[in-house]
């Protein structure tokens, strides 16, 4: 049933048309725990943001991951699966919450350029980063463009630790309990998260000689950001990917994959395509990048005027990780969650005067 409606709604364009920018978000159910949920909610999102969909998962009261996951081995037995019910309660409540959110935008729109920033993490002779900078010539009377070269900086491993973030503060303060000279993502913090929307941008080559990825390095650190009671949330996000024809490495998948666990709003992959050193779909390109634009200005105009009244509360909640919930729990008698909060919404208030 769920592939007919797909197939109906890719072939009715006038039906596409009046869909686009509605929020979607999946629910699925399988006859075991790990019976094929994540998968097809990942296939399905991909499904309906394709077809102009904008898209969440579920919410930060069970942990954002993709959707609401179902187990029922026998009809009727959903109800017994608690945790399957609240993934799937808290889908609904992230899809109110983002079309509330968007309600609230009514036609104000935010002033003066955008703040785009795109992360480079996987680039071969600069090729992806010089075609930025060719793309977005146009654009310029309306975004701020901020290239967050990582191919060309050392990223350290994710060390997947137990307490992440090391302690409960302001948005502003570097979490990861890396601290090494090496490392230069500290050093990068701020700019990382001070964005209006987010475009992570790799380049997939089939002659890989020279290619260089900070892909998964990046990627896995960010956990500090998402589990410091996601930064990112409600952002407009998109991969861009510039792949050559013949490389098969999907990485607008797992770009969006990894996008979608920061709480954030996913609209569809850019997929730029070369064949022989030639961009074959440049004008298709120029106007999802033109579309991903004047979306992103709803949607951070919406967020600054919904945050700066107040917004509901956020909290990373670690589940299954004993140690990181009883700190969790001793930072909460510290009040700094409520700071840090506090400190969120008083930058969205200064945004909310000053451009408007």
């Amino acid at each position: 049933l769920a592939q007919s409606l797909i197939t109906h709604i890719r072939n009715k364009p006038e039906l596409q048309a009046k869909l686009c920018h509605k929020i979607y978000a999946g629910i699925a159910v399988g006859a075991k725990r790990n019976g094929g949920q994540e998968t097809t909610l990942i296939y399905q999102l991909l499904d309906m943001i394709n077809l102009g969909f904008l898209g969440v998962g579920n919410d930060s009261e069970t942990t954002s991951q993709y959707g609401g996951t179902g187990l029922a081995g026998d009809i009727g037995t959903m109800s017994q699966d608690d945790y399957g019910l609240q993934t799937a309660m808290g889908t609904g409540r992230r899809i109110a919450r983002v079309a509330r959110m968007m309600s609230e935008q009514n036609g104000k729109l935010v002033k003066g350029k955008l703040k785009l920033v795109f992360w480079l993490l996987q680039d071969k002779n600069d090729l992806a980063k010089n075609t930025i900078f060719e793309l977005l010539k146009e654009f310029h009377d309306q975004v701020e463009v901020k290239i967050m070269d990582f191919v060309g900086k050392n990223i350290v491993r994710c060390l997947a630790c137990d307490i992440c973030p090391t302690h409960i503060d302001v948005d502003e303060e570097y979490r990861c309990v890396i601290k090494s000279t090496k490392d230069d993502l500290k050093d990068l913090h701020t700019d990382l998260i001070d964005a209006d929307a987010i475009i992570p941008l790799v380049y997939s080559p089939v002659d890989r000689e020279g290619l260089v990825s900070n892909y998964q390095q990046l990627m896995e650190r960010t956990r500090y950001i998402r589990r410091g009671d996601y930064i990112f949330s409600d952002l407009l996000t998109a991969p861009f990917v510039i792949e050559d024809i013949g490389s098969y490495e999907n990485m607008q998948v797992r770009m969006m994959t990894s996008m979608m666990r920061h709480h954030t709003i996913m609209d569809r992959p850019i997929i730029s395509y070369r064949y022989k050193g030639e961009f074959v779909n440049s004008e298709e390109v120029r106007n999802e990048l033109k579309d991903f634009i004047e979306t992103a200005r709803l949607v951070i105009s919406a967020k600054i005027l919904t945050y700066s009244a107040g917004v509901d509360h956020l909290k990373y909640k670690p589940v299954g990780y004993i140690l990181s919930a009883r700190k969790d729990d001793e930072d909460e008698k510290l009040l700094k969650r409520i700071a840090m909060m506090d400190d969120r919404i008083a930058r969205t208030k200064e945004d909310l005067k000053n451009r408007f």
